[in-house]
């Protein structure tokens, strides 16, 4: 089992940037906002993996992870939307399908914080 740290730092997250900037390079020139808000996102999410820290306070973590997570699922509903005409390896259905997967991995991972931040607190 993955804990935050490994899983915002993991493969799964340079494939990501990986495809983002791939989309980037091949899409320089265009005018169009799904493109450019696809580029904020990748922004946004590496930004976010170098910021979060396992060592800050559960309620960082969490808030850290929920916008992690947030910009993932932001460039999932974007992809579809990408012009036909720029093309990516994999496919973008592929990728859509692999960042699906990497969300609910990351849900399940803010899940298990926030059960633990829920328990510590019924201690306390």
């Amino acid at each position: 089992m993955y804990n935050s740290f490994e899983l915002i730092h993991s493969k799964h997250t340079f494939k990501l940037q990986k495809y983002v900037h791939a989309i980037q390079v091949q899409s320089e020139g265009y005018e169009n906002s799904v493109l450019n808000d696809i580029g904020t996102c990748g922004l946004n999410l590496t930004s976010e993996m170098l910021d979060f820290h396992e060592q800050d306070q559960l309620v960082k973590q969490i808030e850290s992870l929920e916008r992690f997570t947030f910009y993932v699922a932001k460039i999932m509903a974007l992809l579809p939307h990408i012009p036909k005409d720029i093309n990516l390896f994999p496919c973008v259905d592929e990728m859509s399908n692999w960042s699906h997967h990497f969300y609910y991995v990351l849900q399940q991972e803010h899940a298990r914080k926030k059960g633990q931040y829920i328990t510590l607190r019924k201690l306390n």
